[in-house]
């Protein structure tokens, strides 16, 4: 397969070079000032990274990028097969201003060819640099890609998580670089398909229920009031009588509690009266060892008084980032009745949820 590559690489001398298109959309970042790089996205309100394993330390590592300039920290939250050096981390920070492409508009499927000429994008000394290369070898999982004959870039130490582009479409993430004329990529749909299902969870909806007020909100502290309202149901039961839902609201302690996706966390907030209600906040201090944040979240109200229920988004639905609040704002509505409903965990067992507040 080796022969085979460079014989490709020679006969590229005949082919014609590419012109590609401005990069834009595409968002690569540098993490931990130069050990490797990782691609941005995001979904539903959560700026993710994708990234090497072999990049990323235990804890948290550093990232920034240009153009537009921005840096964050990143956290591991999910781990693929250690054979495919794959990871995927949550962003915090003035990257996720500017954290690319929705997952909804990248690419579930690519049918990449040899001898189809692609770009690999990189950081190299803090700016970012294009590697204009070839694909020479196909596999269901991988590619292998090699610089063009005329291009003066290679390929070197420090090139791991640069992704690999057809225009602005991701094809692949270069997981090892062998030397300066090889480099070795796991194809974007292999990623695709073993990240997707942490991305997406279960639940699909498009849209904000209140353009106005969906930007991602200016950092606060958290207001410690349910301004009125009072906890009047809740399910299910938490793991023991010291982690029910009374606690937590009675500032005593977590509420911590089973889910499944048949049997979500469901919390029912009531007023006397109707109320103004402009800001949501929910807090979880979860280990992710004896409990998980919450993923995928919904906030409902209903103003009805004739015992018929009618229930509309506070906001589209949001997922929670873990170790981080998940501040819901938009402009102010009425409620009755608000309801929390808690639809999925950052990984397997009881998701833990330490404060609720509304304004």
């Amino acid at each position: 397969m080796r022969l085979l590559s460079k014989l490709i690489q020679s006969l590229a001398l005949a082919l014609p070079v590419a012109v590609f298109p401005a990069l834009t959309d595409a968002r690569p970042v540098w993490v931990e000032d130069g050990s490797g790089n990782g691609f941005l996205f995001r979904n539903r309100g959560v700026c993710y990274v994708i990234l090497p394993t072999h990049v990323h330390g235990r804890g948290a590592f550093r990232l920034s990028a240009r153009n537009p300039s921005g840096l964050g920290t990143g956290r591991i939250i999910h781990k693929a097969d250690a054979a495919l050096d794959l990871s995927l981390g949550v962003v915090s920070g003035t990257l996720e201003k500017d954290c690319g492409q929705d997952w909804a508009d990248l690419p579930q499927r690519v049918a990449p060819v040899v001898g189809q000429t692609v770009t690999a994008v990189r950081y190299e000394q803090g700016s970012v640099e294009t590697i204009r290369s070839m694909i020479t070898t196909v596999t269901f999982t991988h590619l292998e890609i090699a610089p063009l004959p005329d291009e003066t870039r290679f390929f070197a130490a420090r090139t791991s998580g640069a992704f690999v582009l057809d225009g602005t479409r991701p094809l692949g993430m270069i997981v090892e670089a062998e030397d300066r004329q090889s480099g070795y990529v796991l194809r974007w749909d292999e990623i695709y398909d073993r990240l997707r299902r942490v991305v997406e969870d279960w639940y699909e909806e498009d849209g904000c229920t209140d353009p106005a007020g969906c930007d991602n909100p200016v950092p606060d502290p958290a207001p410690a009031t349910l301004s009125g309202f009072r906890l009047a149901s809740w399910k299910p039961h938490g793991i023991s009588g010291e982690h029910g839902a009374e606690a937590m609201v009675a500032g005593l302690g977590p509420y911590v509690a089973p889910i499944s996706r048949t049997e979500p966390v469901i919390l029912t907030f009531e007023a006397d009266t109707i109320r103004e209600v402009s800001r949501v906040v929910l807090r979880s201090d979860a280990d992710n060892e004896t409990s998980v944040s919450p993923k995928l979240v919904m906030v409902r109200v209903d103003t009805s008084s004739d015992g018929v229920e009618r229930w509309r988004d506070f906001r589209s639905p949001q997922d929670m980032v873990p170790g981080e609040a998940l501040d819901l704002r938009r402009g102010a509505t009425h409620a009755r009745r608000l309801r929390i409903e808690i639809r999925s965990g950052w990984g397997d067992g009881p998701v833990r949820l330490d404060s609720v507040a509304i304004e």
